[in-house]
């Protein structure tokens, strides 16, 4: 297959659809473009970008929401200690 040039690659036994990378700008084959997954919350939602895998960035694990446990439960009707001396 031909390398990409600035109008793509185009392989004539199995005609498929264009699109162009919205980070790089190039001409790629539609099926080489993947949705660039970011962190919103605690899950990965797509940012709506489509890019190939040269300008594709991985989502960063910072981004995602942390969880923090649960505060542990009261003792109910606390009493001071005593110590039984002066």
């Amino acid at each position: 297959m031909p390398a990409h040039s600035r109008y793509g690659a185009v392989d004539p036994n199995s005609p498929e659809a264009a699109a162009r990378c919205d980070r790089g700008g190039e001409v790629r084959r539609r099926s080489e473009l993947q949705r660039e997954m970011i962190y919103a919350g605690g899950q990965l939602v797509w940012s709506g970008f489509l890019c190939c895998d040269q300008h594709r960035d991985p989502p960063n694990p910072q981004e995602a929401l942390l969880v923090l446990k649960a505060d542990p439960a009261s003792v109910p009707l606390p009493r001071p200690l005593f110590d039984g001396g002066s």
